[in-house]
């Protein structure tokens, strides 16, 4: 079972990372409702999958990253959890 108090000390340090990377106002939601699949939304162009609470500090950094070198044109899911592509961030473009 998760706790509240687990659930909101994740999304505080999704922020606090967002922030870092002057990403948090662009930050549309935070999803902490399953804390195996992390998820937020980065404005309306991409839904961003962080999956577990582990290495977030990385994961947001490698989202900006990758936000950095798309275009002003593109939007989709940003996959930075490293379970399916384990040392990069899978882009798959929304229909």
């Amino acid at each position: 079972t998760v706790l509240a108090s687990e659930q909101l000390t994740t999304a505080l340090s999704i922020a606090r990372y967002l922030e870092e990377c002057n990403l948090i106002g662009v930050a549309a939601s935070i999803d902490v409702s399953n804390m195996g699949d992390l998820n937020l939304w980065y404005g309306e162009r991409y839904q961003v999958t962080l999956g577990d609470g582990l290495e977030l500090a990385r994961k947001i950094r490698s989202m900006k990253a990758a936000i950095d070198q798309m275009g002003d044109y593109q939007s989709g899911v940003l996959d930075v959890s490293f379970t399916t592509w384990p040392n990069e961030v899978g882009y798959t473009p929304f229909s």
